[in-house]
């Protein structure tokens, strides 16, 4: 039984492996394409193409080490562009998430100057506090949106959408 777990082991490494292969071979043809510089493209498709010859020539019966060690090799070159695609959805879902909070805050101010009976029991220092956290905010957004669209998208991002998200988050100083 044990040698079977072995085996079984060892047979889920080289399906990773190869499930990887066909992964990043489809993707590099259509949504990650971009992501990548040309280079690089070619540098990783000759490898998943060397994988996948290596798994159906002499890879066949290899200890799960191997296995695991050809998964990390394909990951270096994958996972980068993988999460430039995904950063590309992410970030500006985020910016946009941001930009609402940034108005929501902006109009909530405007009500308070103009006397607005629901913000009256806000001080002047505390509103001050939330007006320049806003413009900080929003300089920031408009600096860091500016140096993202100066890239191209086989770049690594200027801008996380973790980091956006960060932004989000309501501090209390």
């Amino acid at each position: 039984m044990i040698q079977q777990d072995c085996q079984e082991k060892e047979h889920n490494a080289k399906n990773a492996v190869e499930e990887n292969v066909y992964y990043y071979k489809h993707k590099l043809e259509g949504p990650y394409q971009t992501f990548i510089n040309a280079q690089d493209h070619q540098a990783f498709s000759e490898l998943l193409n060397c994988t996948e010859n290596w798994l159906y020539e002499e890879g066949a019966d290899q200890d799960k080490q191997t296995y695991i060690n050809k998964l990390e090799e394909i990951h270096k070159l994958g996972k980068p562009v993988q999460n430039r695609y995904q950063e590309s959805i992410w970030r500006p879902k985020m910016f946009e998430e941001l930009s609402a909070k940034i108005q929501s805050y902006m109009t909530i101010m405007e009500e308070y100057k103009n006397g607005r009976n629901s913000y009256c029991h806000i001080n002047a220092m505390d509103m001050d506090k939330v007006r320049v956290r806003v413009e900080d905010t929003q300089v920031w957004m408009t600096n860091i949106k500016y140096s993202q669209d100066k890239r191209t998208p086989d770049q690594e991002p200027a801008i996380h959408s973790t980091q956006i998200e960060e932004k989000l988050q309501v501090r209390k100083d």
